[in-house]
């Protein structure tokens, strides 16, 4: 999960040249030019990964100014119940039902980004979920796009739950020099 908070007052967006050719194209109400400022939010990254045998690699990071200010990185072992009950919220069958999407990680304002990716019989699925206050729909057409992009949001606050529950909140041996890895699992287990 990844919380975008913005510092201080004013916009995120900022206007910058355009590559030739390409000024005044305009994707989701927002001009090719207009650039979103990463440097004018708070982000704070939590992560697991969780492997089938129990494993898991936690890490949490905060960045602000765009560089990373706090990082930690945690590793244990769930329970067979702990583990079960995560397997039990995973195979809901509406979460289970929903389509991959790949939305895009970043908005440009205050919100949440969830994105769940979960070994299936079939494949992969990958989930993301982004959660915004509410703004005046008809004052921007992302908006009602950005609203959408939380209706599943029911689904994933029990995992999110979980996670911090039996990951966050034990956090388990922290890794005293381990660099952070954006929580891609390895090919073998920590």
């Amino acid at each position: 999960m990844d919380r975008y908070e913005l510092k201080g007052g004013g916009t995120a967006i900022s206007s910058v040249s355009a590559a030739k050719g390409t000024t005044g194209q305009s994707v989701g109400g927002m001009t090719n030019s207009d650039a979103v400022d990463l440097s004018a939010f708070k982000i704070t990254r939590t992560c697991a990964v969780v492997y089938e045998s129990g494993r898991y690699r936690f890490e949490r990071s905060a960045r602000e100014s765009g560089v990373v200010v706090k990082s930690e990185i945690y590793r244990d072992t769930l329970d067979k119940a702990q583990l079960a009950g995560l397997r039990e919220l995973l195979d809901n069958p509406k979460l289970a039902a929903l389509p991959s999407n790949g939305a895009t990680a970043f908005f440009g304002r205050d919100g949440e980004f969830t994105s769940l990716t979960i070994p299936r019989d079939k494949g992969v699925q990958a989930v993301n979920v982004a959660t915004f206050a509410p703004r005046n729909a008809s004052a921007d057409l992302r908006e009602a796009t950005y609203q959408a992009l939380g209706a599943n949001a029911g689904l994933t606050n029990p995992i999110r739950k979980w996670v911090k529950q039996n990951v966050e909140d034990r956090k388990g041996e922290q890794l005293k020099d381990g660099p952070l890895n954006a929580c891609i699992p390895s090919s073998q287990q920590e």
